[in-house]
């Protein structure tokens, strides 16, 4: 009788996603690479501008609206209360 995991599982192990010689290869490009590398595409103004703003406004809108909101949920300070 097999059971489920034998059924599926022939005691190979699963071919890779990609071919090791490949990561090897990427891997090697990338350790010898002596300068820095920069982002080189239409997305880097998103990246490194519109994402930031968008944060940096976002912050500042709820920092206001919450201390807007704070303000008008104060009671006003009457006179005739205080002896």
């Amino acid at each position: 009788m097999t059971t489920y995991l034998q059924r599926f599982h022939d005691g190979r192990p699963e071919p890779p996603f990609v071919a090791s010689q490949r990561i090897k290869k990427q891997q090697q490009y990338f350790q010898y690479v002596n300068k820095p590398i920069y982002l080189k595409g239409r997305y880097d103004m998103i990246m490194l501008v519109a994402i930031p703003l968008a944060l940096a406004t976002t912050s500042i809108v709820l920092t206001v609206t919450s201390s807007s909101s704070m303000h008008l949920l104060r009671e006003p300070v009457t006179s005739a209360g205080h002896c």
